[in-house]
């Protein structure tokens, strides 16, 4: 892995070689099939490919990887960095059904909540208010108390203020 970082990284005198450092990530992982390592180098080959702004690559990579180990276990690691690729390609439905899927598959735990309010986001970024504010409320309702309840609170306070029709001007 270490190597991998430095092909990819460079310097100022000796561009980096994202390609190489995922190859080489690719060669290891592949020693190690099914194993918690194979899931990190995946996703150390997927980071070199979105900071090389192949964000297609870095997708196709993810959602192999999201394939291959569908457990909840995996996907707490696998899912949110697809998530995060998924909203720069600006492709919000499957951003949104993905941290829709992940929250209801940690309900009631901290993490939950962190997917809940990823899914508002998403929804607020594709400019579907309304239904952020449903799922902040949702949110709201089903945790108790800081730091995510106040968090869904103030969101829902700052899209209210958005989504308000703009007053009327005084008259004279």
């Amino acid at each position: 892995a270490l190597k991998a970082a430095l092909l990819a990284g460079g310097d100022e005198q000796t561009p980096g070689d994202p390609a190489a450092a995922v190859a080489l990530l690719t060669e290891v992982a592949s020693r190690y099939p099914g194993t918690f390592v194979a899931v990190r180098l995946g996703l150390q080959a997927a980071e070199h490919l979105a900071a090389a702004d192949d964000l297609a690559g870095a997708r196709a990579r993810l959602e192999a990887l999201d394939a291959e180990y569908p457990a909840t276990y995996w996907q707490l690691s696998i899912v949110p960095p697809l998530i995060e690729v998924l909203m720069a390609q600006e492709d919000w439905d499957p951003a949104e059904d993905l941290a829709d899927a992940l929250a209801q598959s940690v309900e009631g735990t901290p993490n939950g909540a962190v997917y809940w309010l990823k899914k508002a986001h998403t929804q607020h970024l594709a400019d579907r208010n309304l239904a952020a504010d449903r799922t902040l409320a949702l949110l709201a309702g089903r945790y108790k108390g800081a730091p995510y309840v106040t968090l869904a609170l103030q969101q829902r306070a700052v899209l209210a203020a958005l989504t308000a029709p703009p007053a009327a001007p005084n008259a004279p």
